[in-house]
Order: structure tokens, then sequence, then C-alpha cells
């Protein structure tokens, strides 16, 4: 599986094909993904880059995986999602980006290489049109990472 980094970059920038008609259930709202989190039913993974970490917190219990930092690109990005779901490819996830754009993005992919219960959280940390996002809804915020990259 090896992609190269300008694909990556186009796919993050451009966006994937059939983003839009995603599904409810790949669409959390801050405030939904946050209470699953608390009953232990969904692991959230903050994928910004660590200059983004830094400036906000990440939501607490969420682990840190940047996909456009990541020095292995996206083969190191899987490699490390595999490792952080236990290498159980149907485990609940949630990403969080900035907006949720990016984690949109990433979704088709990730569902096509077989993660089955892979989300993300619509809006992200600070909102969009629709979603007031992670800041939005006043959820807990960490300065303290669990960092995988």
């Amino acid at each position: 599986m090896k992609l190269p980094a300008l694909f990556i970059i186009f796919f993050i920038v451009m966006g994937a094909p059939g983003v839009q008609g995603a599904s409810f259930e790949e669409n959390l709202a801050a405030r939904n993904a946050w209470e699953k989190q608390q009953n232990g039913g969904l692991l959230i993974i903050d994928m910004r880059r660590p200059g983004e970490w830094l400036a906000t917190g990440v939501p607490q219990g969420a682990v840190t995986l940047s996909l456009e930092n990541h020095p292995s690109g996206l083969e190191g990005f899987i490699h490390d999602l595999k490792a952080l779901l236990h290498q159980d490819m149907s485990r609940p996830f949630a990403l969080i980006c900035r907006t949720g754009q990016r984690t949109a993005r990433v979704l088709p992919l990730l569902r096509e290489l077989g993660f089955k219960n892979a989300m993300h959280v619509s809006g992200g940390i600070f909102g969009d049109r629709t979603n007031m996002g992670w800041l939005g809804e006043e959820l807990p915020m960490s300065s303290k990472r669990h960092h995988h990259f």
C-alpha cells in the first residue's frame, strides 16, 4: 500500500469523491462523540497538526495522530491507527480536526481500507455552518496529549 505523498496532500486539500453523501452513522456531533467516548464505546483521534494541538489543546481523552505531519506519511498513519485500535478494524473510532473538513475527506479512504466503524466529528474543534464543534459545545479540552505523532 504505497501511496505517494502528493496523492495524500491532493486527497486532503481537494477532497474525496462521495463525501457529501456520507451516511448519518459516519457523522457525529461533538456532544454525541463525547458521550460515546465517556461510555467507553468510542476512541476519539485528533488528527490535526502538532501546532494546532498546542494552540487549543485536544479533546479530553482523545489521542493525537497527525496525518499531515506523520513522518511515514499515509502508510505510517494507517499503521499507527491500526495499533491504536489493537488491530481491530471494526473498533469504533472518530476522527476530529479543526472544522471537520479534513476528517470528512479521509473517512471514505479509511472505509475503503476496511475500517468498518470509522466516523468523524462533524464541525471538528471549531465548528462549521451546521455544527457548533467541540469548543462551541464547551466540551472539555486537555493540554495533556497521548501523543502518537
